[in-house]
């Protein structure tokens, strides 16, 4: 483990990050991170351009991570400062790094732009341990971080400005390190398998999780959309604008089965040939 003399957010920073494995970028490499795919980072890493330039969440959250770094300051006992550290061509750079006598500490920190409405601070809610609690995103990110920087402690901590803030610690395990090591050796090695080109694989799959997360996003709007639509008819029949009508229909009931079966009836005998299809699945 070694301590680089340079400042997040630097042209030489920028610079370093295209040379080294970062912990940003774990998440992408264990297919994991919502916004960026395995193709976008290879192209990022060749390159060396990263058209990205920011949003509204991460502005932000990088207005409010100094009070973040203040509150979880106080809340350790410890002072903490933003640290880029390496371990050959592993890197990550930390939001807060600090020393408690003999004992090292580092911290993630995390401001949730739509706060306690966000996806994440709903996550927190949820009951488990550390790295089922905390999107998997984030866990990769922290087990990156522990793999070059292995603290005494590692925290992550989400914060509400002047409202509410969650702090949990974080229990890395050699597991997950060899873990994420063979996604960084897969995405820097990718080889034909199967008979088919792995690299346009990843390229179709990633476009696929990129569709399925906008199809699961327009779902739900379309969800709230209609819910609300359904209240302003009062669960009456409404022709709306546009030529939109909610209007009450009837089908029929669905067969009691169970009820079959214990009336004596032999479902099996009903039942139509095995059939076998192909579907894709998630790991």
């Amino acid at each position: 483990m070694e301590k680089v003399d340079l400042v997040q957010g630097t042209q030489e920073w920028l610079e370093y990050r295209y040379q080294h494995r970062n912990a940003s970028e774990a998440p992408t490499v264990m297919r994991c991170n919502p916004f960026q795919s395995i193709s976008q980072l290879r192209k990022i890493k060749e390159t060396h351009e990263d058209t990205f330039q920011g949003n509204l969440a991460t502005d932000y959250g990088n207005k409010w991570e100094e009070s973040a770094k203040e509150k979880v300051e106080f809340l350790l006992g410890v002072g903490l400062e933003p640290a880029v550290f390496r371990d050959g061509v592993y890197s990550a750079s930390l939001d807060g790094y600090g020393e408690n006598g003999n004992e090292s500490i580092k911290v993630e920190i995390k401001c949730p732009f739509r706060k306690q409405d966000s996806k994440l601070w709903a996550q927190l809610q949820a009951e488990g341990s550390w790295d089922q609690v905390i999107p998997e995103n984030y866990v990769w990110q922290i087990v990156h971080q522990h793999l070059v920087v292995p603290t005494a402690r590692t925290y992550f901590f989400v914060f509400i400005p002047n409202e509410d803030f969650r702090l949990i610690e974080c229990f890395v395990s050699d597991e997950q390190i060899e873990q994420l090591k063979a996604g960084w050796e897969a995405f820097e090695n990718p080889e034909t398998e199967q008979g088919f080109d792995v690299e346009q694989a990843a390229i179709l799959v990633d476009r696929r999780a990129s569709l399925k997360a906008s199809e699961a996003s327009i779902k739900a709007e379309l969800g709230e959309v209609e819910s609300e639509l359904k209240r302003m008819s009062g669960e009456k029949d409404t022709e709306f604008p546009n030529g939109l009508v909610y209007v009450k229909r009837s089908r029929k009931g669905s067969i009691d089965t169970a009820k079959m079966e214990k009336d004596g009836y032999d479902i099996e005998a009903y039942r139509k040939p095995e059939t076998t299809y192909m579907s894709f699945m998630q790991r």
